[in-house]
């Protein structure tokens, strides 16, 4: 069976789907797009994932490509954009003092621009383990998510928050939820 679908990402981005599912397996390929808008626009999206949200950017394009197995996926991702820069939501009033060190730490260990064709432009190649109590949205949100910690922290960060090594801490790092527990 072969899914394409097209919609907009909250009215500011085209949204491209490609979905093909043979018949009588677990397994899928998926070709998914999304074009350039400016990146703050979606902040309450977000803000409901926790504790960040994105002061300026501009994605120019994200591609993820992704062969889903039974228990895992094989996954490509560009993520193209330009003039990046995070914020942490503190928890609550008592750590703004805290928050201003913690935006100025993230926005050092941010890549500020991903551009093909620059000398330090980054795709991601990986794999993500599938959980197979979930449906198949979740291995498509859990594989973006770590593809993005492949690409936007610098190096010295992804050291840090463990890369894929360490996926829930990566995660917790990258999204701001260590530091604001700190």
């Amino acid at each position: 069976m072969t899914l394409n679908s097209r919609a907009k990402l909250r009215g500011h981005a085209d949204v491209e789907m490609n979905i093909q599912v043979p018949y009588g397996n677990d397994v899928f390929q998926l070709d998914a797009t999304i074009s350039g808008f400016n990146l703050p626009v979606i902040n309450e999206l977000f803000a409901k994932m926790g504790k960040f949200k994105v002061d300026s950017g501009i994605l120019l394009g994200l591609r993820l490509t992704m062969d889903a197995q039974k228990y895992s996926s094989r996954n490509t991702l560009a993520f193209d954009y330009r003039e990046l820069k995070l914020a942490m939501i503190p928890d609550d009033d008592s750590k703004k003092g805290l928050n201003t060190l913690i935006n100025s730490a993230a926005n050092l260990f941010t890549s500020k621009e991903n551009i093909p064709n620059s000398n330090n432009y980054k795709t991601a190649r990986y794999s993500t383990s599938r959980n197979v109590y979930r449906g198949p949205f979740n291995l498509i949100w859990e594989s973006s998510k770590e593809g993005l910690i492949e690409i936007v922290p610098v190096g010295i960060a992804r050291t840090f928050i463990g890369g894929r090594k360490n996926k829930e801490a990566s995660s917790l790092v990258f999204f701001g939820i260590l530091p604001a527990l700190v």
